[in-house]
């Protein structure tokens, strides 16, 4: 949605206003909004605990609880009292009014037994499991992120503190124990018990384990973690926080690689900062696929604070030395596209991470979808391996393939709430009675597939069944049969059929693995037809797509890692082909189309591509790691995406050919741009330091991170020979002022550029309160140039722009 040039005439100005104000009351109105201060309860049974409602204006509370395992007593409007009667799991419904609004608050009370035997089992209580990574060797948990939930302080006193398990001067000061028996394990297979005589718990064998806190840790705030015990073995531990579904909302503290871990003794201590909130303290084994082995554990204290301190991930976003924005001398921000000095059109963007790509085209303009990458770090603020831990698919667009809008990302999770994980979509439109609809199939991490679908490439976008498409309840997709069970593709034949291909893992034969699927799509395209079928592609790693090319139907998947040298068909880790004049069988190897990125960048790692025509060209659409190397000087997986030319032909008897090759410099303009329509400001061909972030006003993404000497370049911009005498553009600044420099051809005099406009950026009310400002040009713009914005000042943001004749 676009928004209109705001009006400066008297009614106009009133309206704004009034809207204001009541965006500031609303505003007043969530912050004074009641809340339960805790989530979650622990209590012993014969224990009491009081619950306590914040918030202003509270006129009466009605209490009640769902089951009768619990007491309440000393019933206020602000606070109860509970006591454990039986074992069990209830919930505290409190009922709040307001002199505005009810309130219908929540809050989850577990009563466990009293301590008493000598050593009892640790509750095997069933938590969702976290779908083991296909994509690494080692990895963290790949999971959803999770909604922000009680904003309670973690430095102000309560009722519902534990009890310490020893006595208060054996705490260190500022710090709570943890109740050891309080610990959940992941499956009763696993090995735990605790001892209530020495207070001490002993993990066995352990994929992972975890404790509640005793209440919430929200965003930004720190919980530090003191462990003492006797690790007997040498492989270590991670741990992180997460909230009742596993979700990680922190960064992750490693023993192996902060105190290279050596096992005896142990006396940790780490911080934790919270990215959403969190409720639980979570352990898990030192890698993918590797359990604790043998921990023994006497104390774990905690303490919350407010804030992170000094322990912040490095930002290459925010210059370390900030320049003065009324210099003579200015430094332009590096790009991140740079490379040996020049700037090329690989990759697509760098103001974030993008992967697995699919594309549709649409009115004009290429929509490219992807895995939203997601940086992570450790408690020391180090870059670490990237544990795809999204459910966020993000999406670019563009008419010339060289200037793309950020669209932002979609919350797979807020529309698909079963949904895990959203990896490697792949995109289709279908022509049916009632127009155009998109159907967007994603994988929920590597055990299984769901479909969005919608009127728009850009939503919103519905989920029409509420559950998986394709599960391991699916015949033949086992996990003996399809190791992973993601990467899907999607073809709309000419008659208008469907069809899905999916799959992957390199099985017991690294040659033949037989671990791909295609099935028929039903009529509504979110259905099956028959069960799905046994593809095998030569040497099969993952990455399946589905084209069909001249007539001919097209796979092309990843190669695995293991290919001979001696094959001359084909590489390891590249892109291979297989052709067959029918979409469910009959595919025949062909050979390598396209090799490893690394082969021209460097860094070789996974590979996953789209092959699509747009105007009449094939293209090739990959990802690389490239940007994380420029950005932030890692190699730790976190992709971006390129595209390049498809070369499509035919040998000389006749035989479909396809070939790529991975560049830096990208692809030229297919189209020129108009500069008279209005043009969001997140449309870019290169940048130096710039991000982009969701307005709520303006209902897209908006340029953001701005400082002096960040700059922007858009591509071709055709003026026409009538040519512009002035520019409009939507800037949002709370306090700031600052300047935005319009150049031709080049960013600055050094680089053949020619500064053409200055438009002055003053305070608007807010950060997100856009208003128009406009400036004339020096003189009047002809022809086509490449337009760049070279800013001055910080934090304001900028939603559009276009000139004017």
């Amino acid at each position: 949605m676009r928004r209109k040039t705001k009006s400066v005439i008297a009614c106009g100005m009133a309206a704004a206003l009034m809207l204001t104000t009541l965006g500031m009351e609303n505003e007043v109105s969530a912050k004074a909004a009641p809340k339960m201060q805790t989530k979650v309860l622990s209590l012993k049974k014969g224990q009491k605990k009081t619950i306590r409602i914040k918030g202003k204006g509270i006129l009466k509370t009605t209490w009640k609880t769902t089951k009768k395992i619990i007491t309440l007593t000393k019933k206020k409007k602000n606070k109860v009292t509970v006591a454990g009667k039986k074992i069990g799991t209830a919930v505290v419904v409190a009922k709040v009014k307001t002199k505005k609004k009810n309130y219908h608050l929540k809050c989850k009370v577990k009563v466990a037994r009293a301590q008493g035997a000598k050593k009892t089992n640790v509750t095997n209580t069933k938590v969702p499991q976290t779908t083991k990574n296909p994509r690494k060797t080692e990895s963290t948990p790949t999971v959803t992120p999770a909604a922000t939930q009680d904003n309670t302080s973690k430095t102000e006193p309560s009722d519902t503190a534990q009890p310490s398990q020893t006595p208060a001067s054996d705490v260190p000061e500022g710090y709570e124990e943890i109740d050891l028996s309080t610990c959940r394990m992941n499956n009763a297979s696993e090995a735990g018990s605790y001892d209530s005589e020495t207070k001490t718990l002993h993990i066995q064998d352990a994929e992972n384990f975890q404790f509640p806190l005793k209440e919430n840790i929200n965003k930004g705030e720190v919980l530090s973690v003191m462990l003492k015990g006797t690790y007997h073995g040498t492989k270590g531990f991670r741990s992180w926080l997460v909230d009742d579904s596993q979700t990680t909302n922190s960064n992750i503290f490693n023993t192996n690689d902060e105190v290279g871990f050596t096992g005896g003794e142990i006396e940790l201590l780490y911080d934790l900062e919270a990215t959403t909130a969190a409720g639980q303290l979570f352990f898990k084994g030192p890698s993918y696929g590797v359990n604790i082995d043998d921990l023994e554990i006497s104390k774990i204290y905690v303490k919350y604070t407010v804030s992170a301190g000094e322990k912040k991930s490095y930002d290459p976003y925010t210059p370390s030395e900030e320049q003065d924005a009324n210099t003579d001398n200015l430094q332009l921000t590096k790009s991140f596209s740079e490379q040996k000095g020049m700037i090329g059109n690989n990759p697509l963007i760098t103001q974030n991470f993008m992967a697995d790509p699919t594309a549709v085209e649409y009115d004009g303009r290429l929509y490219v979808f992807g895995t939203a990458d997601k940086m992570e770090t450790d408690s020391k603020g180090n870059v670490i391996s990237n544990s795809y831990n999204t459910c966020e698919l993000r999406c670019i667009s563009s008419a010339d393939l060289v200037n793309w809008t950020d669209h932002g990302t979609i919350k797979v999770n807020e529309v698909a709430t079963w949904a895990k994980h959203s990896w490697a979509p792949t995109i289709c439109k279908r022509e049916e009675k009632n127009g155009t609809m998109f159907y967007l199939y994603f994988a929920n991490g590597g055990d299984g597939i769901g479909v969005l679908r919608s009127k728009s490439p850009l939503g919103p976008w519905e989920d029409p069944s509420g559950k998986r498409l394709i599960s391991r309840d699916t015949p033949n997709c086992s996990s003996s049969e399809v190791p992973w069970l993601f990467d899907p593709a999607v073809l709309v034949d000419d008659d208008g059929t469907g069809y899905l291909y999916f799959g992957g893992g390199t099985g017991t034969d690294s040659e033949h693995p037989k671990s791909a699927r295609v099935v028929k799509l039903g009529e509504d395209m979110c259905s099956l037809v028959s069960d799905p079928e046994e593809l095998d592609p030569y040497y099969l790693f993952e990455d399946n797509e589905i084209n069909k090319i001249n007539g001919t139907y097209v796979y092309s998947y990843c190669t695995n890692w293991k290919v001979p040298s001696g094959d001359e068909t084909t590489g390891s880790c590249c892109i291979a082909f297989m052709t067959s004049d029918k979409p469910m069988s009959g595919f025949e190897y062909q050979k390598q189309l396209f090799a490893n990125p690394g082969s021209v960048f460097g860094n070789y790692y996974n590979n996953h591509h789209k092959l699509i025509q747009f105007k009449g060209q094939w293209y090739i659409i990959y990802h690389t790691t490239m940007l994380e190397e420029t950005a932030y000087g890692t190699k730790q997986g976190y992709r971006t995406l390129h595209m390049d030319k498809l070369n499509v032909g035919e040998d000389s008897n006749g035989k479909l050919t396809i070939e790529a090759k991975a560049t830096y410099g990208g692809l030229s303009a297919v189209v020129q741009l108009n500069p008279y329509i209005e043009c969001d400001a997140s449309t870019m061909a290169w940048n130096g330091g710039l991000r982009t972030k969701e307005s709520e006003s303006q209902n897209k993404m908006v340029v953001d991170s701005i400082h002096t000497g960040d700059w922007l370049g858009v591509s071709s911009v055709d003026f026409s020979e009538e040519g512009a005498n002035c520019i409009r553009i939507q800037a949002a600044s709370e306090k700031e002022s600052g300047k935005i420099e319009v150049w031709l051809d080049g960013p600055e005099v050094a680089k053949n550029g020619k500064k053409v406009a200055e438009v002055d950026v003053k305070p608007t009310g807010g950060g997100d309160v856009y208003e128009e400002i406009r400036a004339n040009l020096a003189q009047s713009v002809t022809g086509a140039h490449d337009v760049y914005f070279v800013f001055r000042g910080k934090d304001y943001h900028i939603s559009s722009w276009r000139f004017e004749k």
